[in-house]
């Protein structure tokens, strides 16, 4: 952690127990060069998953992805002052660009809008596991539309 209190800067970087091939990283900057990118490295992403929610099975088409490298990067020249925040989203398998799309996050609501576009059996599989519309996905394209509140929503014990 690093910068000012009106500017402050943070690096955070972590692995997944029991994975040494998953890395995840964080990277925020404030002040006027604003900076927020998400990063998310493994050579495969079942095991991530189980982690998250050991009861869903995971669609093949997710678990066929290799040498995964999921980013998730602000584009503050998007942002309009007050408006949600705007992100790309890109999803590599290897060199390979398997996911493009935008989002724009919504923090008084904890609301997700966006889009993206993949192969099909991979958008299929992303509004089965996510819990997605369905009827926003038509082949390759797929709508992002969800509510983050259960992320962010502590359990009673």
């Amino acid at each position: 952690i690093a910068g000012t209190r009106l500017a402050p800067e943070f690096l955070f970087r972590s692995g997944l127990s029991g994975q040494p091939d998953f890395n995840f990283s964080l990277d925020y900057s404030g002040g006027a060069k604003k900076v927020f990118q998400a990063t998310m490295k493994t050579g495969t992403i079942t095991p991530v998953l189980e982690t998250l929610e050991a009861t869903k099975e995971v669609p093949q088409a997710l678990a066929d992805l290799k040498n995964i490298d999921l980013s998730l990067n602000y584009a503050p020249d998007r942002r309009f002052a007050g408006g949600p925040y705007p992100f790309e989203l890109l999803l590599k398998e290897g060199e390979k660009e398997t996911l493009q799309g935008t989002a724009l996050f919504y923090p008084d609501t904890l609301d997700l809008r966006g889009s993206a576009q993949s192969s099909e059996a991979l958008a299929k599989a992303l509004v089965d596991y996510f819990g997605l519309d369905p009827a926003g996905q038509t082949g390759e394209f797929l709508r992002l539309d969800t509510s983050l509140k259960s992320w962010f929503k502590a359990k009673k014990k």
